[in-house]
C-alpha cells in the first residue's frame, strides 16, 4: 500500500499484528475496446486489530464495514 501511495489506508491498519493488504481484481474482456469500468469498494475486517475510530455504541454494526468490498467482488 505504501508503494502505491495509499498511506491513510495503511495507517489505519498498521496497528494490527496482520499487515493491511489491498486486493486488485482485473478482468480483461473484449480486448478490441478501449473503454474500461472501475468498481471500488472498501472492506475492513471486524477483527483486523486496527485502530477503532468508532464509538463503542457502533461496535454492533461494524460487520457492515465490509459491504463495499463484498458488493464489488459479487459484481466481478
Amino acid at each position: 500500500m505504501l508503494d502505491q501511495n495509499f498511506r491513510l489506508m495503511h495507517a489505519v491498519g498498521r496497528s494490527s499484528v496482520n499487515e493491511p493488504i489491498m486486493v486488485s481484481l482485473e478482468w480483461r474482456g473484449d480486448s478490441s475496446r478501449d473503454e474500461f469500468l472501475s468498481l471500488v469498494g472498501k472492506g475492513v475486517c471486524f477483527d483486523a486489530g486496527g485502530l477503532n475510530l468508532k464509538p463503542s455504541t457502533a461496535i454492533g454494526g461494524m460487520h457492515n464495514d465490509k459491504h463495499g468490498a463484498c458488493s464489488v467482488l459479487s459484481a466481478i
